[in-house]
């Protein structure tokens, strides 16, 4: 009985160790807008490689193995960035915020979309 009840308070000292520093652990807001921009700014380039492997693909003057090598190449630089920027947004404490951002804009798409076919089939009901 005694082991469990020592046990339970070094978790619980650990735990309010812990909730001492979170304040300090939390990026300011200044800090997680320099890495939503920088994460943004990732993305933008790792779509753009990601572009340039498509327009590489359907080049008819590059021989299999030039493209093949364009390809790798391009991707040996864009996976690790692509990681990084999610390590990025992560420790900034953004990351949930830009998924939840995401999933709001695409709902607001959806809702869009069904509106616009309520209103298409309105207009070929009335008429």
């Amino acid at each position: 009985m005694t082991h469990s009840r020592e046990q339970l308070d070094k978790a619980g000292k650990k735990i309010d160790d812990n909730m001492k520093d979170f304040p300090a652990k939390l990026p300011s807001w200044q800090e997680q807008v320099v890495a939503a921009a920088s994460a943004v700014s990732s993305l933008t380039m790792a779509f753009t490689a990601l572009g340039g492997i498509w327009d590489t693909l359907k080049d008819p003057d590059m021989s299999a193995w030039e493209k093949i090598s364009s390809v790798f190449t391009t991707l040996a630089s864009v996976i690790p960035a692509l990681v990084m920027t999610w390590k990025t947004l992560s420790e900034a404490k953004i990351k949930d915020t830009i998924i939840t951002a995401l999933d709001t804009a695409a709902t607001w798409a959806n809702v869009d979309a069904t509106r616009a076919e309520a209103d298409a089939n309105r207009e070929a009901t009335a008429t």
